[in-house]
């Protein structure tokens, strides 16, 4: 008898700890895939925009209060990411509102604030909540939490996760190159290997250069030495593309075709409102 209701508060325990399994939330991380979440913008376009029909395209949101001060300080550099994609097709950036503030403030006094002008989604709660950017489920008098930044790449998986109260140009700068590195494969790579199949022919034109293109060059260098041994070697033309070159002389010389890579920078984008 004895042994039996030992056994009964086994099963009881380990049914209770089970139930207590069950309920531990699996917080998003990098690298796992993001919630999906169906959410209406604040101002006119499309009713609403769901998060797995951008599968494909990067995703970046920036999770906020509207009536947040803090929310309201930084949300000029999440413009400037923006701004920064503005014209990639393949780059989305959404801000969520998870304090569930009216639509009306958040096309008033929080656009005016911030200078933001990307589609914001309302009554944005339960996302965030989902995002663990909230400890409640629903929106109380003593919310203080509502921060964070979300990177999801092309397959829906998260890339970066921060949830912290500010937002300073650093956390931007690694958000734009994080960015960056999903939608352009050459971005940040090595040296350049130097071009192949390169050949010259010369006619009444002149020297004609010939060279296979080299992946993720977007520029050429034409060397040119008369010595030969490169010790008076100048640049004589940058090629943008396609890979020819034509040099209006018969002097004899040596020609040298150096691929480059140049990076776009971070110039261009809008100052704080």
């Amino acid at each position: 008898m004895l042994g039996m209701v030992m056994n009964q508060k086994i099963a009881v325990f380990l049914i209770c700890l089970a139930a207590l399994a069950g309920s531990v939330r699996a917080w998003p991380s990098p690298g796992m895939v993001a919630p999906d979440f169906i959410l209406d913008q604040s101002t006119t376009g499309p009713d609403s925009i769901r998060l797995y029909d951008l599968l494909g395209e990067v995703v970046y949101i920036n999770f906020f209060g509207a009536t947040c001060p803090i929310c309201q300080s930084d949300g000029w550099l999440s413009e400037q990411i923006y701004d920064t994609f503005a014209t990639d097709p393949n780059v989305n950036v959404l801000g969520l509102d998870v304090w569930d503030a009216p639509v009306f403030y958040l096309n008033g006094s929080f656009r005016t604030i911030t200078g933001i002008t990307y589609p914001l989604l309302h009554h944005a709660r339960a996302t965030g909540y989902a995002y663990d950017m909230e400890n409640e489920p629903a929106p109380s008098p003593t919310d203080n939490e509502g921060r964070g930044h979300v990177v999801i790449d092309q397959q829906g998986v998260i890339q970066y996760y921060a949830n912290f109260d500010f937002f300073d140009e650093t956390n931007r700068d690694e958000i734009i190159a994080l960015i960056r590195s999903l939608t352009d494969p050459c971005h940040g790579v090595p040296e350049l290997p130097p071009p192949l199949n390169a050949a010259v022919s010369v006619d009444s034109v002149g020297v004609h250069l010939f060279w296979q293109p080299v992946p993720c060059a977007t520029r050429y260098l034409i060397m040119r030495s008369l010595t030969g041994d490169f010790q008076d070697e100048i640049i004589a033309d940058i090629v943008p593309g396609p890979p020819v070159f034509i040099m209006p002389t018969y002097d004899l010389a040596v020609y040298r075709v150096v691929a480059e890579r140049i990076e776009f920078s971070q110039s261009g984008i809008k100052d704080k409102p």
